[in-house]
């Protein structure tokens, strides 16, 4: 590991360097690599108003016509009950039927929407879609809200045990069916009504599949239901400093990151333990509130023509699969190459022009970066404003952020730190693993701070410092 002198140095004797690459065009096939670090989830609490189906119906006569579609796994007993399960959490709609009736629900400050938001600003300033802080009802229910959904999903899965005469066993199956009726009851409801609260940004999860199981075994599933699921997230509150409006209005909003100055503190403190340099020190005290997350510089959207190559990045809730992925997958950035299209010019905000995407967007993804070939952010997804049944896909372009921006008095400012990913990127496109490698140690040593203050790199970073091993012959993975 490098030593903290000489990790100082490194950063001195590379600021020339980076002002100097940045000039330099950016390899395409380091683009979705260059933005992956900057896109997170972000999480609402809301007032909301929910309406479900009063009642589920099993179709048993269903179920037994398909058992023999079903094979028995090389290992471990498979009973009728076991193929039940199976074929419900393979195919929920085909064997549950929502009453015609629906009943509403009413929930005080809970968790309401999911999207995306990406970083822009060094101080912890990040861009995502207006829809996700307003108050307006007809919101799009995703799988970030399943919590909402706990009741019903209880209520239906004691009512199939009964029909089946099987208890659901705490172990993948039981994550393949919650999944599944998750979203069959997601399809089945709405959300009539939400009065926003607050916003956070999701900066990590902390995934512990075991905890699940272990709820079911200790309190029985119904009570598992009302428990955290499988993971703990690692997030941080955000201010809206400025917003534009749901589409067909410019949906937009500016956020501003709130960090924990308590950490400054400790890092103060124990500077003297560590032994660090005035120039390492410097670079991490200002980590405190600036220089966090790896941020995107912004492209000039006026410029896309149609036909351009493009990527969109985001979290979208189609991306995962419980049957066939483990479940740290469903935290990891998605990226969807396309072209833009033509305008489309939109009926409010006094009338503006968005652009047309052929890349593949879902609920989710609003709020992610959409990327040119130069890695630059050139539009905003916008996936509430598609229906799922029609192509048509909308993005924001970039530039009607720019007065948001300024009337929340942000000047972008990636930052160092980014500067240090794209240097790293740009060597690794080379073949300059080990300057890469350099780089790197530097984003590690700035994003974890001193070993107490219990923060961690990016994945997408560790992943890198990996490759870069691997190229390097270090660790194995070949050349």
């Amino acid at each position: 590991m490098m030593g903290k002198c000489c990790l100082g140095l490194l950063v001195m004797l590379t600021a020339a360097t980076l002002v100097r690459a940045a000039d330099a065009p950016f390899p395409e096939s380091m683009v979705v690599l260059r933005g992956q670090p900057s896109v997170f989830v972000v999480v609402t609490q809301s007032d909301v108003i929910l309406e479900t189906p009063k009642s589920v119906t099993l179709n048993l006569a269903a179920l037994k016509a398909d058992l023999g579609t079903v094979k028995a796994p090389v290992q471990g007993p498979f009973t009728d009950a076991d193929r039940y399960w199976f074929l419900i959490g393979h195919n929920a709609r085909k064997y549950l039927t929502a009453s015609g009736e629906m009943v509403r629900w009413s929930f005080d400050n809970a968790r309401c929407t999911a999207g995306s938001a990406f970083a822009i600003s060094r101080e912890g300033i990040f861009l995502t879609n207006a829809h996700l802080v307003d108050n307006k009802p007809g919101a799009v229910l995703g799988k970030e809200n399943w919590n909402l959904l706990r009741p019903q999903i209880a209520r239906d899965v004691e009512a199939f045990e009964k029909s089946i005469g099987a208890t659901l066993r705490p172990d993948d199956e039981l994550r393949v069916i919650s999944d599944a009726l998750v979203q069959w009851n997601i399809d089945h409801s709405k959300l009539i009504g939400a009065k926003f609260r607050s916003i956070a940004i999701v900066l990590d999860y902390k995934v512990d599949a075991k905890k699940l199981r272990d709820a079911v075994k200790t309190v029985g599933l119904n009570a598992a239901f009302a428990t955290p699921r499988e993971r703990e997230e690692i997030s941080v509150p955000a201010t809206v400093l400025a917003v534009g409006e749901s589409v067909p209005g410019i949906d937009i909003a500016v956020l501003k990151a709130t960090f924990d100055p308590a950490e400054q503190a400790k890092l103060v403190q124990h500077s003297q333990k560590y032994k660090l340099t005035p120039e390492v020190l410097e670079i991490w005290l200002a980590d405190i509130q600036n220089d966090r997350v790896v941020c995107l510089p912004l492209g000039n959207s006026d410029d896309m023509l149609p036909q351009a190559k493009v990527q969109a990045l985001g979290m979208p809730d189609n991306a995962f699969n419980a049957a066939i992925m483990d479940n740290e997958a469903r935290f990891k950035v998605s990226a969807r190459n396309g072209q833009i299209g033509q305008s489309k010019r939109m009926k409010g905000g006094g009338g503006w022009d968005a652009f047309e995407m052929s890349a593949p967007i879902d609920h989710g993804d609003s709020g992610g970066p959409v990327l040119n070939a130069e890695g630059k952010v050139i539009a905003i997804n916008m996936a509430a404003a598609s229906d799922l049944s029609n192509p048509l896909r909308l993005v924001v372009p970039i530039n009607l952020s720019k007065p948001l921006l300024a009337k929340a008095g942000v000047t972008p400012d990636p930052g160092k730190l980014s500067a240090h990913w794209e240097q790293a990127l740009r060597l690794f496109a080379e073949g300059k693993y080990e300057a890469s490698l350099d780089q790197l140690r530097i984003v590690r040593h700035i994003q974890e701070g001193p070993a107490l203050s219990g923060r961690e790199a990016s994945w997408y970073v560790k992943d890198m410092a990996g490759r870069c091993l691997q190229k390097l012959g270090k660790i194995p993975g070949g050349k």
